[in-house]
């Protein structure tokens, strides 16, 4: 039986207007599950992005996120029509003028430690967030000027001028996520043993770098009932999507993410009884990052030409067997800051054979990716694509946990990937193309202004879209980054297992299995 949730219009993001939302007792999945649950039961999660660290500021990469969103709370959360609800934080409001944020707090949390989850504590974790050397939060929480504790239950955050607009959606990240301050100040390695840290449903018990983080059910009463049912979790990180599949369907595992080629198996698969899966839509998207800085591709017609030919609907329908949707710019069609028609200037060989001859000089680049990955035959896929307009692409794989941080820290110059989808386009622009993937100087003095505008928390939706489609029609001619297609994924689960359609987080590859129970019905 196949259970289908494609994520649905995004265009209720719109943060923009005074937005105050109320207290609900719980986030959890609008459907119960069916038949009594087994809180004694381990949940086995294989998921496809290795953990590699349980301190939020300190998450080189996206996929450690799961893993920390069963320890630690989030001021807000993401539902699955990426409306943004309430968690710790009850409710929030901005000034008419967008000078500040107040967020109202629960005041019947704690963290395992005992200590009261509080406008201190959340003070503590903003500043942390912000002045930690090596924080990987930095940049999304730059908005945020100062923070002020009202009353324990109330944080104003005062903002720089004309920014913030994204701020609540931000907080539904590991930036919100908020750590005890008495286990900050112990000065405990957060990233590898966080102890009684968090205030979530779980405790870690075991955490093997990249391989496994295994979670027992906090020993107190979790204020959220719908959350945390199975008495343990284990996450573990599988590289090959046929290994995580067939695991779960020899019941070595309970759910599993499933991608790539892989994905039409377990469709056929999930046909013949052999398991369940819930289809996703997902805005991560298989990207060619084109470092702007290299001498080489500081040509922005070298860039053009790789764009022009590169044949996304190939790779998307016949590779991939139209399990991604291609794109040139980040958000897809119904998004508020999508553009329509940009598609159509993608996919030009005789124009990308035009420049390599208007340069006269052979384009010769070593092109990185993660071994072994869903990457690797889309990497193969461009190097034939790129050989047929006179562009050579050497393969180079690198280690699944390096190839990411090996691009961003300058190491490479030509990296496939994945573009992580985020809820709000001003994420997107700070973490990647102003961020660490450095699209170069004359990129970002171009769309830095539009950006800027574009985060201004007065502006209503239909302005800061308009902003963003500039943004976007000037990436795509500038080639800085150049999106191939969103991926389409299956999270395929075993019988007993209930609430996977409702995880929130799959749409950017990722997942919160905060809700997601063991039944006794098999």
């Amino acid at each position: 039986m196949s259970h289908v949730r494609w994520s649905r219009s995004l265009a209720v993001l719109g943060l923009a207007a005074v937005l105050t939302l109320s207290a609900c007792s719980s986030g959890g999945p609008a459907q119960p599950a069916v038949g009594p649950v087994d809180t004694e039961a381990t949940l086995r999660i294989l998921y496809a992005g290795p953990t590699q660290s349980l301190d939020p500021i300190k998450q080189n990469l996206t996929s450690s996120q799961p893993a920390t969103f069963l320890l630690y709370d989030r001021l807000t959360r993401l539902a699955n029509d990426f409306t943004v609800k309430p968690m710790l934080a009850t409710s929030w409001e901005f000034t008419p003028d967008g000078s500040t944020l107040t967020l109202k707090l629960r005041t019947d949390v704690k963290f395992h430690d005992g200590t009261p989850v509080d406008a201190a504590a959340v003070k503590a974790n903003i500043e942390r967030g912000k002045s930690t050397p090596g924080s990987t939060v930095a940049t999304q929480l730059s908005d945020v000027a100062a923070v002020e504790v009202l009353d324990p239950a109330t944080v104003r955050l005062v903002l720089k001028p004309g920014a913030g607009a994204a701020l609540p959606a931000v907080f539904a990240s590991n930036a919100g996520e908020i750590v005890s301050p008495k286990a900050i100040a112990d000065g405990r390695d957060l990233g590898q043993a966080p102890g009684d840290a968090g205030s979530g449903p779980y405790v870690v018990s075991t955490f093997k770098p990249s391989d496994t983080v295994s979670f027992e059910r906090a020993p107190s009463t979790y204020w959220d009932t719908e959350a945390g049912s199975p008495k343990k979790v284990d996450i573990t990180f599988t590289q090959a999507a046929a290994t995580r599949l067939n695991a779960v369907r020899a019941g070595n595992a309970d759910v599993a993410q499933i991608n790539g080629p892989d994905v039409a198996t377990a469709d056929q698969l999930a046909q013949s009884g052999a398991f369940k899966v819930s289809k996703v839509s997902v805005l991560t998207q298989q990207a060619l990052y084109l470092r702007g800085t290299d001498p080489l591709f500081a040509d922005v017609r070298v860039r053009q030409a790789i764009s022009h030919g590169i044949d996304r609907d190939a790779i998307a329908n016949q590779l991939l067997q139209g399990n991604c949707t291609p794109l040139v710019q980040p958000y897809p069609p119904g998004h508020w800051a999508h553009v329509d028609g940009l598609e159509n200037t993608a996919f030009d060989p005789d124009r990308a054979k035009q420049l390599v001859a208007e340069i006269g000089t052979p384009i010769t680049f070593p092109l990185t990716y993660p071994a072994g990955s869903s990457f690797e035959p889309v990497a193969q896929v461009l190097q034939s694509q790129l050989a047929a307009v006179g562009i050579t692409a050497t393969l180079t794989p690198l280690p699944p946990s390096d190839a990411d941080a090996a691009y961003r820290e300058g190491r490479t110059t030509a990296y496939v990937g994945s573009l992580a989808a985020v809820a709000d386009p001003s994420q997107l622009i700070r973490t990647t193309y102003l961020g660490g993937y450095n699209a170069g100087d004359a990129v970002r003095d171009q769309i830095t202004p539009l950006t800027q505008q574009a985060e201004n928390p007065t502006l209503t939706q239909q302005q800061r879209g308009a902003l963003y489609g500039q943004v976007w029609t000037t990436l795509a001619d500038q080639a800085a980054l150049v999106n191939i297609c969103a991926t389409k994924q299956d999270w395929a689960y075993r019988n007993p297992i209930t609430n996977v359609d409702d995880m929130t987080w799959t749409w950017a590859g990722l997942f919160d299995a905060r809700y997601v129970a063991v039944t006794n019905a098999g």
